[in-house]
């Protein structure tokens, strides 16, 4: 059914400039897809916060994925914090194996920029795997949205404006307290 749209799409890289914006992307979907499905496209989002997706779909899929990585995430900073993790946890739906491991792979990377940018490899990979062997339906397309919106995401990451928040939260910090 969205064979045509699938076969047209440019091809996406890992750490290459997007080819076109999410915008640009959604008006051409908006042409291919039935009301039903472009609904569904329309609400899936890289956060799980923004929308709770039909059960069973991709998009619910990924989803349940990302909570895993988040709780995992917040487990480690709690205990890095020496803190109780439950409050900050939300209900998994599924269980990812691989979570723990990108967890821990994250220490070697010295930046934070270095550490969202293994992130972002990690949810590449994660589409990759729950889109497999959906190369022309609507999972297809939905994870082409993760994908471009993971490359637009990291184009607008600018090294000056990480710098100057930095620098923003280091004065905070070594201004004394009155």
């Amino acid at each position: 059914m969205y064979y045509y749209l699938c076969a047209s799409l440019p091809m996406l890289k890992f750490g290459e400039t997007p080819p076109w914006s999410l915008e640009d992307f959604e008006e051409a979907a908006r042409a291919a897809l039935t009301e039903k499905d472009f609904s569904e496209f329309q609400t899936l989002s890289l956060m799980p916060d923004a929308h709770e997706p039909p059960p069973h779909t991709f998009g619910a899929r990924y989803r349940a994925w990302e909570i895993g990585l988040r709780n995992r995430l917040a487990r480690r900073r709690a205990n890095d914090l020496g803190i109780a993790p439950e409050k900050f946890l939300r209900e998994e739906a599924d269980f990812f194996s691989e979570l723990d491991a990108v967890v821990q792979s994250l220490v070697v990377h010295e930046t934070p920029l270095g550490r969202e940018q293994a992130l972002d490899l990690a949810r590449w990979k994660a589409v990759e795997q729950l889109a497999a062997l959906h190369d022309f339906d609507l999972d297809a397309v939905l994870a082409y949205k993760l994908k471009l919106a993971l490359l637009c995401r990291a184009a607008e990451r600018k090294a000056e404006q990480g710098m100057a928040a930095f620098e923003t939260l280091l004065e905070k910090i070594q201004e004394p307290k009155p």
